[in-house]
Protein backbone atom coordinates (compact mmCIF):
# COMPACT_ATOMS: atom_id res chain seq x y z
CA UNK A 1 0.00 0.00 0.00
CA UNK A 2 1.51 3.58 -1.16
CA UNK A 3 0.79 6.69 0.17
CA UNK A 4 3.83 8.31 -0.54
CA UNK A 5 2.19 10.66 -3.44
CA UNK A 6 -1.60 11.77 -2.23
CA UNK A 7 -3.05 13.37 -5.33
CA UNK A 8 -6.83 13.13 -4.12
CA UNK A 9 -8.84 12.80 -0.93
CA UNK A 10 -12.28 11.04 -1.06
CA UNK A 11 -14.37 12.05 1.68
CA UNK A 12 -17.31 9.21 2.39
CA UNK A 13 -19.76 10.38 4.49
CA UNK A 14 -23.74 9.79 5.66
CA UNK A 15 -23.96 13.28 6.68
CA UNK A 16 -25.99 15.62 4.63
CA UNK A 17 -23.91 17.64 1.76
CA UNK A 18 -23.13 20.88 1.26
CA UNK A 19 -26.44 21.84 4.09
CA UNK A 20 -25.92 20.17 7.42
CA UNK A 21 -25.10 20.62 11.34
CA UNK A 22 -21.84 19.67 12.74
CA UNK A 23 -20.82 16.93 11.01
CA UNK A 24 -21.49 18.58 7.85
CA UNK A 25 -19.03 21.42 8.95
CA UNK A 26 -15.98 19.25 10.11
CA UNK A 27 -16.35 17.73 6.51
CA UNK A 28 -16.23 20.96 4.73
CA UNK A 29 -13.28 22.73 6.82
CA UNK A 30 -11.30 19.82 6.66
CA UNK A 31 -12.00 19.44 2.79
CA UNK A 32 -11.12 23.13 2.32
CA UNK A 33 -8.03 22.12 4.37
CA UNK A 34 -6.78 19.72 2.08
CA UNK A 35 -7.53 21.76 -0.64
CA UNK A 36 -5.23 24.87 0.83
CA UNK A 37 -2.57 22.35 0.79
CA UNK A 38 -2.88 21.68 -2.85
CA UNK A 39 -4.91 18.29 -2.22
CA UNK A 40 -8.31 18.08 -5.10
CA UNK A 41 -10.63 16.87 -2.11
CA UNK A 42 -14.23 15.38 -2.94
CA UNK A 43 -17.15 14.52 -0.93
CA UNK A 44 -19.47 11.80 -1.68
CA UNK A 45 -22.98 11.72 0.64
CA UNK A 46 -24.82 8.85 0.91
CA UNK A 47 -27.09 10.88 3.41
CA UNK A 48 -30.30 8.99 3.83
CA UNK A 49 -32.87 12.09 2.35
CA UNK A 50 -36.17 12.41 4.50
CA UNK A 51 -39.30 14.15 4.21
CA UNK A 52 -41.16 15.32 0.93
CA UNK A 53 -41.58 19.26 2.62
CA UNK A 54 -37.88 19.25 3.39
CA UNK A 55 -37.00 23.22 3.33
CA UNK A 56 -33.78 22.38 1.79
CA UNK A 57 -33.38 20.46 -1.38
CA UNK A 58 -30.11 19.14 -1.60
CA UNK A 59 -28.24 19.18 -5.09
CA UNK A 60 -27.32 15.72 -6.80
CA UNK A 61 -23.74 17.30 -7.69
CA UNK A 62 -21.79 20.57 -7.41
CA UNK A 63 -18.88 22.76 -6.18
CA UNK A 64 -19.22 24.22 -2.91
CA UNK A 65 -16.05 26.55 -2.00
CA UNK A 66 -13.96 24.45 -4.30
CA UNK A 67 -15.23 21.50 -2.67
CA UNK A 68 -16.67 18.83 -5.65
CA UNK A 69 -19.43 16.79 -4.71
CA UNK A 70 -21.87 14.01 -5.16
CA UNK A 71 -25.14 13.22 -3.54
CA UNK A 72 -25.22 9.83 -5.01
CA UNK A 73 -28.65 9.04 -3.21
CA UNK A 74 -30.41 12.32 -4.35
CA UNK A 75 -32.14 13.49 -7.45
CA UNK A 76 -32.72 16.97 -6.68
CA UNK A 77 -36.29 16.21 -6.59
CA UNK A 78 -38.73 14.27 -4.13
CA UNK A 79 -38.91 11.14 -5.80
CA UNK A 80 -42.67 9.97 -5.12
CA UNK A 81 -42.41 6.52 -5.53
CA UNK A 82 -42.14 4.81 -2.53
CA UNK A 83 -40.56 2.02 -4.42
CA UNK A 84 -37.72 3.84 -6.04
CA UNK A 85 -37.16 5.41 -2.48
CA UNK A 86 -36.55 2.07 -1.04
CA UNK A 87 -34.51 0.54 -3.82
CA UNK A 88 -32.23 3.60 -3.46
CA UNK A 89 -31.82 3.17 0.00
CA UNK A 90 -30.98 -0.57 -0.46
CA UNK A 91 -28.74 -0.39 -3.03
CA UNK A 92 -26.86 2.45 -1.50
CA UNK A 93 -24.00 -0.24 -1.14
CA UNK A 94 -23.85 -1.15 -4.63
CA UNK A 95 -23.73 2.85 -6.07
CA UNK A 96 -21.07 3.08 -3.52
CA UNK A 97 -19.34 0.43 -4.54
CA UNK A 98 -19.96 1.00 -8.35
CA UNK A 99 -18.59 4.76 -7.87
CA UNK A 100 -15.69 3.86 -6.19
CA UNK A 101 -14.68 1.41 -8.67
CA UNK A 102 -14.71 3.96 -11.35
CA UNK A 103 -13.42 6.68 -9.85
CA UNK A 104 -10.70 5.93 -7.24
CA UNK A 105 -7.33 5.95 -8.48
CA UNK A 106 -3.64 5.31 -7.51
CA UNK A 107 -2.88 8.57 -5.34
CA UNK A 108 -6.34 8.85 -3.63
CA UNK A 109 -6.67 8.72 0.07
CA UNK A 110 -10.28 7.46 1.22
CA UNK A 111 -11.36 8.82 4.82
CA UNK A 112 -14.51 7.42 5.81
CA UNK A 113 -16.95 9.83 8.22
CA UNK A 114 -20.49 7.27 9.08
CA UNK A 115 -21.20 4.54 11.17
CA UNK A 116 -22.66 2.55 8.19
CA UNK A 117 -20.86 -0.79 8.10
CA UNK A 118 -22.09 -2.64 4.59
CA UNK A 119 -21.53 0.96 2.40
CA UNK A 120 -17.89 0.68 4.00
CA UNK A 121 -17.00 -3.04 3.17
CA UNK A 122 -17.88 -2.22 -0.36
CA UNK A 123 -15.13 0.48 -0.12
CA UNK A 124 -12.95 -1.73 1.62
CA UNK A 125 -12.89 -4.33 -1.27
CA UNK A 126 -12.00 -1.61 -3.91
CA UNK A 127 -9.18 -0.07 -1.71
CA UNK A 128 -7.73 -3.36 -1.49
CA UNK A 129 -8.01 -3.79 -5.34
CA UNK A 130 -6.23 -0.66 -5.60
CA UNK A 131 -3.99 -0.56 -3.31
CA UNK A 132 -5.64 2.48 -1.56
CA UNK A 133 -5.29 3.97 1.86
CA UNK A 134 -8.75 3.52 4.31
CA UNK A 135 -9.27 5.50 7.01
CA UNK A 136 -12.37 5.84 9.45
CA UNK A 137 -12.86 9.38 11.18
CA UNK A 138 -14.56 8.65 14.73
CA UNK A 139 -15.50 12.14 16.48
CA UNK A 140 -18.16 10.15 19.08
CA UNK A 141 -17.81 7.58 21.70
CA UNK A 142 -18.80 4.12 19.31
CA UNK A 143 -21.79 3.35 21.49
CA UNK A 144 -23.56 6.63 21.13
CA UNK A 145 -23.73 5.69 17.39
CA UNK A 146 -24.85 1.85 18.28
CA UNK A 147 -27.31 2.54 21.60
CA UNK A 148 -30.24 1.93 19.65
CA UNK A 149 -28.84 -0.68 17.82
CA UNK A 150 -29.55 -4.81 18.85
CA UNK A 151 -26.95 -7.11 20.50
CA UNK A 152 -25.16 -9.20 17.20
CA UNK A 153 -24.75 -5.41 15.49
CA UNK A 154 -23.00 -3.79 18.44
CA UNK A 155 -21.39 -6.77 18.61
CA UNK A 156 -20.05 -6.88 14.96
CA UNK A 157 -19.58 -3.62 15.14
CA UNK A 158 -17.50 -2.85 18.11
CA UNK A 159 -15.44 -6.15 17.32
CA UNK A 160 -14.90 -6.00 13.39
CA UNK A 161 -16.05 -2.92 11.98
CA UNK A 162 -13.05 -0.96 12.49
CA UNK A 163 -10.48 -3.81 12.30
CA UNK A 164 -11.58 -3.34 8.16
CA UNK A 165 -10.06 0.34 7.93
CA UNK A 166 -6.23 0.82 7.82
CA UNK A 167 -6.13 3.23 10.62
CA UNK A 168 -8.69 5.77 12.56
CA UNK A 169 -8.68 9.19 13.26
CA UNK A 170 -9.86 9.95 16.72
CA UNK A 171 -11.15 13.62 17.82
CA UNK A 172 -10.56 13.44 21.58
CA UNK A 173 -7.69 11.81 23.77
CA UNK A 174 -10.29 10.15 25.49
CA UNK A 175 -10.84 8.40 21.97
CA UNK A 176 -7.38 7.59 21.44
CA UNK A 177 -7.20 5.97 25.38
CA UNK A 178 -10.76 3.81 24.33
CA UNK A 179 -9.88 2.35 21.59
CA UNK A 180 -6.24 1.50 22.30
CA UNK A 181 -7.13 0.20 25.91
CA UNK A 182 -10.54 -1.31 25.74
CA UNK A 183 -11.18 -2.34 22.23
CA UNK A 184 -7.21 -3.29 21.75
CA UNK A 185 -6.87 -0.90 18.37
CA UNK A 186 -3.57 -2.33 16.84
CA UNK A 187 -3.30 -0.36 13.83
CA UNK A 188 -2.87 3.57 13.06
CA UNK A 189 -4.63 5.85 15.46
CA UNK A 190 -4.16 9.87 15.12
CA UNK A 191 -5.51 12.18 17.24
CA UNK A 192 -7.29 15.22 14.64
CA UNK A 193 -9.10 17.30 17.14
CA UNK A 194 -12.35 19.73 16.16
CA UNK A 195 -11.07 21.70 13.13
CA UNK A 196 -12.90 25.39 12.06
CA UNK A 197 -12.45 26.90 9.02
CA UNK A 198 -11.00 29.97 9.93
CA UNK A 199 -10.74 32.10 6.89
CA UNK A 200 -14.91 32.11 6.70
CA UNK A 201 -14.39 33.83 10.71
CA UNK A 202 -13.74 37.40 10.28
CA UNK A 203 -14.42 38.70 13.51
CA UNK A 204 -16.68 41.72 13.73
CA UNK A 205 -16.72 44.13 16.69
CA UNK A 206 -20.85 44.67 15.99
CA UNK A 207 -21.93 45.12 19.47
CA UNK A 208 -25.06 46.27 21.71
CA UNK A 209 -27.45 43.65 20.03
CA UNK A 210 -27.75 42.86 23.46
CA UNK A 211 -28.22 39.12 21.33
CA UNK A 212 -26.96 36.10 23.16
CA UNK A 213 -27.00 33.18 20.75
CA UNK A 214 -27.18 29.30 20.53
CA UNK A 215 -26.55 26.93 17.96
CA UNK A 216 -27.42 23.14 17.01
CA UNK A 217 -29.70 20.53 17.98
CA UNK A 218 -32.98 22.12 20.80
CA UNK A 219 -31.68 18.95 22.69
CA UNK A 220 -32.59 19.27 26.82
CA UNK A 221 -30.40 15.98 27.12
CA UNK A 222 -27.54 16.66 24.81
CA UNK A 223 -27.82 20.27 24.62
CA UNK A 224 -28.73 21.62 28.02
CA UNK A 225 -31.02 23.53 26.48
CA UNK A 226 -33.44 23.70 30.06
CA UNK A 227 -30.37 24.90 31.72
CA UNK A 228 -29.70 27.95 29.62
CA UNK A 229 -33.44 28.91 29.50
CA UNK A 230 -33.40 29.01 33.35
CA UNK A 231 -30.05 30.56 33.47
CA UNK A 232 -31.24 33.09 30.77
CA UNK A 233 -34.58 34.09 33.16
CA UNK A 234 -31.96 35.18 35.62
CA UNK A 235 -30.35 36.71 33.33
CA UNK A 236 -33.29 39.20 32.38
CA UNK A 237 -34.25 40.16 36.10
CA UNK A 238 -31.42 42.32 35.70
CA UNK A 239 -31.06 43.13 31.97
CA UNK A 240 -34.85 42.91 30.37
CA UNK A 241 -33.89 44.06 27.37
CA UNK A 242 -31.47 41.27 26.50
CA UNK A 243 -32.90 38.26 23.59
CA UNK A 244 -31.74 34.88 23.35
CA UNK A 245 -31.72 33.68 19.98
CA UNK A 246 -31.83 29.85 19.23
CA UNK A 247 -31.40 28.69 15.91
CA UNK A 248 -31.84 24.67 15.17
CA UNK A 249 -34.79 22.58 15.51
CA UNK A 250 -36.07 20.23 18.49
CA UNK A 251 -34.87 16.85 18.15
CA UNK A 252 -38.44 15.66 18.25
CA UNK A 253 -42.02 16.10 18.78
CA UNK A 254 -41.65 15.73 22.49
CA UNK A 255 -38.54 18.09 22.87
CA UNK A 256 -40.61 20.80 21.03
CA UNK A 257 -43.22 20.58 23.46
CA UNK A 258 -40.76 20.32 27.08
CA UNK A 259 -38.90 23.60 25.52
CA UNK A 260 -41.51 25.67 24.47
CA UNK A 261 -43.54 24.71 28.24
CA UNK A 262 -40.23 25.46 29.49
CA UNK A 263 -39.77 29.17 27.97
CA UNK A 264 -43.91 29.52 28.88
CA UNK A 265 -43.59 28.86 32.37
CA UNK A 266 -40.50 30.77 32.74
CA UNK A 267 -42.21 33.78 31.13
CA UNK A 268 -39.52 34.62 28.97
CA UNK A 269 -41.51 34.48 25.61
CA UNK A 270 -40.79 38.10 24.65
CA UNK A 271 -37.28 37.35 25.02
CA UNK A 272 -36.71 34.09 23.24
CA UNK A 273 -37.00 33.66 19.78
CA UNK A 274 -36.80 30.00 17.85
CA UNK A 275 -35.73 30.55 14.35
CA UNK A 276 -34.75 27.00 13.50
CA UNK A 277 -32.29 25.85 10.80
CA UNK A 278 -30.26 27.90 9.14
CA UNK A 279 -27.80 27.32 6.26
CA UNK A 280 -24.14 27.93 7.16
CA UNK A 281 -23.53 30.88 5.12
CA UNK A 282 -26.50 32.11 7.43
CA UNK A 283 -25.21 30.84 10.89
CA UNK A 284 -21.64 32.10 10.04
CA UNK A 285 -23.25 35.22 9.40
CA UNK A 286 -25.29 35.21 12.69
CA UNK A 287 -22.53 34.23 15.00
CA UNK A 288 -20.08 36.75 14.03
CA UNK A 289 -22.71 39.37 14.44
CA UNK A 290 -23.72 38.03 17.97
CA UNK A 291 -22.83 39.84 21.53
CA UNK A 292 -22.61 36.86 23.76
CA UNK A 293 -22.44 32.57 22.09
CA UNK A 294 -23.20 30.28 24.39
CA UNK A 295 -22.60 26.26 24.80
CA UNK A 296 -24.17 24.92 27.93
CA UNK A 297 -23.62 21.28 27.16
CA UNK A 298 -24.12 18.83 30.19
CA UNK A 299 -21.75 15.74 31.38
CA UNK A 300 -22.55 12.72 29.43
CA UNK A 301 -21.04 10.10 27.04
CA UNK A 302 -21.04 12.23 24.25
CA UNK A 303 -19.56 15.38 25.81
CA UNK A 304 -16.68 13.25 27.57
CA UNK A 305 -15.57 11.82 24.59
CA UNK A 306 -16.34 14.26 21.97
CA UNK A 307 -15.70 17.76 21.11
CA UNK A 308 -18.04 20.24 19.84
CA UNK A 309 -17.20 21.83 16.34
CA UNK A 310 -20.13 24.66 17.40
CA UNK A 311 -17.69 25.62 20.16
CA UNK A 312 -14.71 25.90 17.85
CA UNK A 313 -16.89 28.44 15.34
CA UNK A 314 -18.13 30.12 18.49
CA UNK A 315 -14.25 31.20 19.58
CA UNK A 316 -13.53 31.71 15.87
CA UNK A 317 -15.68 34.81 15.85
CA UNK A 318 -13.39 36.31 18.81
CA UNK A 319 -17.01 37.20 20.79
CA UNK A 320 -17.02 36.14 24.31
CA UNK A 321 -18.17 32.44 24.63
CA UNK A 322 -19.80 30.64 27.89
CA UNK A 323 -18.91 27.00 27.68
CA UNK A 324 -19.72 24.24 30.79
CA UNK A 325 -16.91 22.53 31.85
CA UNK A 326 -17.44 19.22 29.89
CA UNK A 327 -14.82 16.51 28.16
CA UNK A 328 -11.60 17.78 27.30
CA UNK A 329 -12.21 21.59 26.79
CA UNK A 330 -9.53 22.54 29.31
CA UNK A 331 -7.06 21.05 27.44
CA UNK A 332 -7.45 23.89 25.41
CA UNK A 333 -9.48 27.25 27.54
CA UNK A 334 -8.89 28.31 30.68
CA UNK A 335 -11.32 30.38 32.56
CA UNK A 336 -11.87 34.02 31.99
CA UNK A 337 -8.94 34.06 29.78
CA UNK A 338 -10.08 32.76 26.22
CA UNK A 339 -13.42 31.81 27.42
CA UNK A 340 -15.99 31.86 29.79
CA UNK A 341 -16.36 28.36 31.46
CA UNK A 342 -18.10 27.33 34.63
CA UNK A 343 -20.30 24.27 35.58
CA UNK A 344 -23.28 23.14 34.27
CA UNK A 345 -25.85 24.56 36.25
CA UNK A 346 -28.23 27.20 36.30
CA UNK A 347 -26.57 29.90 38.71
CA UNK A 348 -23.31 28.87 37.22
CA UNK A 349 -24.11 29.48 33.68
CA UNK A 350 -26.25 33.09 34.22
CA UNK A 351 -22.80 34.07 36.72
CA UNK A 352 -20.87 34.29 33.63
CA UNK A 353 -23.40 35.94 31.17
CA UNK A 354 -23.52 38.51 33.68
CA UNK A 355 -19.57 38.92 33.91
CA UNK A 356 -19.80 39.53 30.11
CA UNK A 357 -22.45 42.27 30.29
CA UNK A 358 -21.44 43.37 33.00
CA UNK A 359 -17.34 44.68 31.79
CA UNK A 360 -18.07 43.73 27.63
CA UNK A 361 -14.60 45.06 26.67
CA UNK A 362 -13.35 42.28 29.18
CA UNK A 363 -15.58 39.52 27.28
CA UNK A 364 -14.13 41.01 24.24
CA UNK A 365 -10.29 40.55 25.05
CA UNK A 366 -11.61 37.24 26.18
CA UNK A 367 -13.35 36.09 23.21
CA UNK A 368 -10.24 37.16 21.27
CA UNK A 369 -7.47 35.50 22.91
CA UNK A 370 -10.33 32.03 21.83
CA UNK A 371 -9.83 33.19 18.20
CA UNK A 372 -5.87 32.64 18.83
CA UNK A 373 -6.68 29.47 20.54
CA UNK A 374 -8.07 28.02 17.63
CA UNK A 375 -5.60 29.76 15.16
CA UNK A 376 -3.26 27.53 17.32
CA UNK A 377 -5.09 24.16 18.21
CA UNK A 378 -7.90 23.81 15.61
CA UNK A 379 -7.13 25.29 12.35
CA UNK A 380 -7.97 23.40 9.51
CA UNK A 381 -5.01 24.04 7.44
CA UNK A 382 -2.17 22.40 9.57
CA UNK A 383 -5.05 19.80 10.79
CA UNK A 384 -5.11 18.60 6.85
CA UNK A 385 -1.03 18.93 6.53
CA UNK A 386 -0.57 17.21 9.35
CA UNK A 387 -3.13 14.31 8.11
CA UNK A 388 -1.48 13.86 4.79
CA UNK A 389 1.72 14.10 5.92
CA UNK A 390 1.81 11.35 8.29
CA UNK A 391 -0.70 9.19 5.90
CA UNK A 392 2.01 9.09 3.87
CA UNK A 393 4.91 8.25 6.32
CA UNK A 394 2.89 5.59 7.51
CA UNK A 395 1.80 4.14 4.19
CA UNK A 396 4.70 4.79 2.23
Amino acid sequence: MKADVIQQVLIITSESFPYGMAGTNRIISLSKGFIDNNIDTRVLSIYKYGEPDEKVRFPVKGVYEGIKYLNILSSGKWDHSRIIRVLKRNLKEILVFHYCLRQLHRGTFVLYYSPWMMPAIMVKIVTLLKGLVFIKEETEHPHVRIRDKGRLYKYLYLNFYYKIFDGLFVITHKLNEYFREELCYKKMLLIVPMVVDTDSFNPQIDINKKQIVFSGELDVQKEGIDILLSAFSKVLKKYPDYKLDLYGKPVDHSQECHINALISDLNIGHNVILHGYKTRDELIRILLEADILIFTRPPSLQATYGFSTKLGEYLATGKPVVTTRVGEIEMYLTDELNAFICESEIDAVADKILKITENYDFGLKVGSEGRMCVMKHFNNKLEAKKIIDHVRLTFQ
